[in-house]
């Protein structure tokens, strides 16, 4: 790739730029038509590589690398020749066509896209396993006796970083405790004890605003760090939904804390309305960067999606949940986490059960009920204007197209031109349903206190959830009754990324909170100020250090101004845990 520094590489008249390649088209006679389509198109037409009128031997044309293309030859209608390709990343390629038939060629080697993100990934471990060495040493009793004779005691800025994860409290807080045990012995010392904050749960959020970053800011400009264009999943489809599940988690956990410090009811519900209302213009405002015409302002977003399905979760658990937990016993107690809960799981079935209903069962004018592809070109373009199915239709009705995205993620492979906005209204209420699998897990947190009972229920659902969603999709990523779709939160994907999130927490609590092998740094300090850095990140993206005009066309320099980037926040986050300094809504 080093060859491309200082050499642009060239089709014809055009710049090959990165994730695509150069094809060249010779064709003796030039009777011979060429045809084409990504094999990310599901059923979709072929379209001309050429102009149909131009009967020109020789054509140069630019094609995408991201996925294969097929490649169709034909002579009055006749398939000469007919072939699928996967196409390298800056390769030039000759396909001759002539009366005895196809010729390929390869006459510069494309280069290998992904070494850079190898190097990148080994560098990042490395520097981990050398922190790790460092970690050990300085624990070593006497690499602390030989830092304590040179200068003292060392300092906390070290030493709280490196973590003793054995410690729950502070020093200062068991100085506290010991002090009021001194004065009185009637309350237990554990019940004046503030309980740990669960470390991974912090971590797996961090984790999560990291690789929202990262994909963001570009990923490099791979291709699987961008959102899938319609059935399917890539990383950068998975961050929102571990956001949501990570929130109905807190929310359990808060709601339970508020409650049994006999906070009214009507005073954490107005705490809830008023966090939901400051989600809601904060997306708003992201959403008005560059384009605060009022008349065409996109009205749906991230943060406003977290504001109602937050509002929605938050207001039952308020509403539902017990102060004090009823006394059960026998078998009844293995599954009180459940059973504490019939009513709100009664409330978000029905709203789980309304949602694929309208799904399903919603006549959309001009469409077939119950469609919910991409339109366009798909499924040989019958159905060109019905993009999102019910889905789309809703948001176009209440919103209107002007105050949507007009170019969605399908837009590019299926040629789509009707609007469609992936943080739509009807989305809200499965995404409810994933912030409420997140209250699932909190009540396990909240309900049972041994490590194993909690991993083993984490893992039943992750199991359970992971099933049913394979069953819907059927185990593929088109030929289910309910594919797996982001832009939708399709049922499969809302009840496999839940799978996801469970079994996710489950390794991370394990080796976090339980084995403490790992303290959960660096991703601990950003998921301290997750509302902050995500804000942040969404301001100052076009702004230096964060990014700058790139000096070539290649992914080392992408992946490095993108991981620089999100290093440049998560020392940020690290500075602010430093001062105590976080932010919350």
């Amino acid at each position: 790739m080093s060859r491309y520094l200082n050499e642009v590489p060239v089709c014809g008249s055009h710049t090959v730029a990165l994730n695509q390649a150069c094809l060249n088209l010779v064709r003796w006679p030039s009777m011979f038509e060429f045809w084409a389509q990504s094999t990310e198109c599901v059923a979709c037409p072929f379209w001309h590589l050429t102009n149909p009128r131009d009967r020109t031997p020789f054509q140069s044309l630019l094609v995408n690398t991201s996925w294969p293309t097929q490649i169709r030859v034909q002579a009055q209608s006749q398939v000469i020749c007919e072939k699928t390709i996967h196409f390298g990343e800056f390769g030039e390629y000759v396909l001759t066509v002539d009366d005895h038939g196809c010729h390929w060629e390869t006459v510069r080697q494309p280069v290998n896209a992904l070494i850079p993100l190898y190097t990148a990934l080994g560098t990042l471990v490395l520097a981990k396993l050398i922190w790790s060495l460092f970690r050990r040493l300085y624990r070593h009793r006497r690499i602390r006796l030989i830092c304590l004779s040179l200068g003292g005691r060392p300092t906390s800025l070290v030493e709280e970083d490196l973590g003793d994860d054995s410690q729950l409290i502070t020093p200062s807080e068991e100085a506290d405790l010991q002090m009021a045990a001194s004065v009185s012995l009637i309350q237990p010392l554990e019940a004046r004890r503030r309980k740990p904050r669960l470390r991974s749960l912090d971590a797996f959020r961090g984790l999560a605003i990291v690789i929202m970053i990262f994909v963001n800011y570009g990923g490099g400009h791979y291709w699987f760090f961008h959102h899938s264009p319609w059935n399917g999943l890539t990383v950068a489809d998975l961050v929102f939904p571990w956001f949501m599940w990570i929130m109905g988690v807190s929310i359990s956990l808060s709601t339970r804390s508020m409650l049994r410090n006999s906070l009214p009811r009507q005073t954490i519900l107005f705490r809830i309305f008023k966090r939901s209302l400051a989600l809601f213009l904060i997306g708003i405002f992201l959403n008005s960067d560059g384009h605060n015409d009022f008349r065409t302002l996109r009205i749906p977003g991230v943060l406003q999606r977290f504001a109602i399905a937050y509002m929605i979760v938050a207001v039952l658990e308020a509403f539902l949940m017990p102060r004090e937990d009823a006394q059960v016993t026998g078998w009844r107690y293995h599954f009180k986490d459940l059973t504490s809960a019939y009513g709100q799981w009664i409330i978000m079935s029905c709203i789980l059960a309304a949602h694929t209903a309208i799904v399903f069962l919603l006549p959309v004018p001009g469409c077939p009920t119950g469609y919910f592809g991409p339109g366009g070109l798909h499924d040989q373009a019958q159905y060109y204007n019905c993009t999102g199915g019910a889905t789309g239709y809703i948001d176009r009705l209440i919103f209107g197209p002007e105050h949507m995205y007009r170019h969605p993620t399908a837009w590019k492979i299926y040629s789509t031109t009707v609007p469609f906005d992936p943080e739509g209204l009807l989305g809200c209420l499965s995404s409810a349903f994933l912030v409420f699998l997140g209250t699932v897990c909190g009540r396990i947190i909240i309900h049972f206190s041994s490590n194993h009972s909690r991993m083993v229920r984490w893992m039943v659902w992750t199991l359970v959830l992971g099933a049913i969603a394979g069953c819907l999709c059927n185990w593929s990523r088109e030929n289910g009754v309910i594919p797996v779709n982001k832009n939708l939160w399709s049922l499969s994907f809302i009840l496999g990324l839940g799978a996801m999130t469970f079994a996710t927490l489950t390794c991370m609590y394990w080796l976090i909170d339980v084995l403490c092998w790992w303290s959960g740094s660096p991703f601990h300090y950003p998921g301290m100020n997750a509302i902050l850095l995500y804000v942040g990140h969404e301001v100052c993206k076009g702004y230096f250090p964060f990014s700058w005009k790139s000096f070539s066309i290649t992914h080392t320099e992408m992946l490095l101004m993108n991981i620089w980037a999100v290093s440049v926040w998560v020392m940020l986050s690290f500075i602010l845990y430093r001062l105590k300094f976080f932010i919350t809504v």
